[in-house]
């Protein structure tokens, strides 16, 4: 029987693929397995059972890494896991941004108590917050990794640049480094082909965004 210590809630679906072979809960004494998710585990006390930790999520900046390679303790992550979840999220920022929706709300509250006025309030004040459509926008996607993809997938106009999901990486070099890029047409007229990073900061954008990192500081600092 393998004992695995569950540090974080986790999904009913994944806990249901265990077998009877296993055992798993909260705080689970002498573990061979752990899960987690966001709780920090830097200043714990690894039991000497442990064989392996499971990150449901990408990143494993909450997990001692050195001192499992020192213990000859396994680490995996979930890399794409939550990558709908998040794709969900910047669009839903591309648009809350673009069309100013949380000004209007917060301008909205402010009518409260008007009374006979707000039909005339609303009618002065409303255009402040429609903001700019993105249809005929383009968006630039750097870093076509699970979460890219869904992004520009989900954002491009497959009658005018129609690509299978998952095939959109193109790369292109510049200046000595490689960069993953996809140029997405949420409505127009042509069908530009993927451009070298230089040359995609140029364009007009009504989003754009890169991972910092010393490859591209340069491009965002000075």
């Amino acid at each position: 029987m393998y004992r695995i210590d569950l540090l974080n809630k986790i999904s009913e679906k994944g806990l249901g693929l265990f077998t009877e072979k296993y055992e798993y809960r909260t705080d689970i004494p002498d573990a061979d397995g752990i899960l987690v998710r966001s709780k920090e585990m830097k200043e714990m006390v690894l039991p000497s059972s442990l064989k392996a930790i499971a990150r449901a999520g990408a990143g494993v900046n909450n997990i001692p890494i050195d001192k499992c390679s020192e213990k000859g303790i396994v680490v995996f992550n979930t890399p794409g896991a939550n990558a709908n979840g998040v794709k969900e999220l910047v669009i839903a920022g591309l648009l809350l941004s673009s069309r100013r929706i949380v000004p209007g709300v917060l301008w909205a509250k402010t009518l409260a108590g008007q009374g006979e006025a707000v039909p005339s309030l609303i009618e002065k004040g409303k255009s402040q917050y429609t903001g700019p459509e993105i249809k005929g926008k383009s968006l630039g996607v750097v870093g076509l990794g699970a979460i890219g993809v869904m992004v520009a997938t989900n954002l491009i106009n497959r009658n005018i640049c129609p690509r299978k999901p998952g095939h959109l990486p193109v790369k292109e070099v510049t200046d000595g480094c490689v960069f993953p890029i996809a140029v997405v047409h949420i409505a127009g007229n042509d069908n530009k082909a993927h451009l070298p990073f230089n040359r995609l900061i140029c364009q007009s954008f009504k989003r754009f965004a890169a991972g910092r990192c010393d490859a591209t500081r340069k491009f965002f600092i000075g």
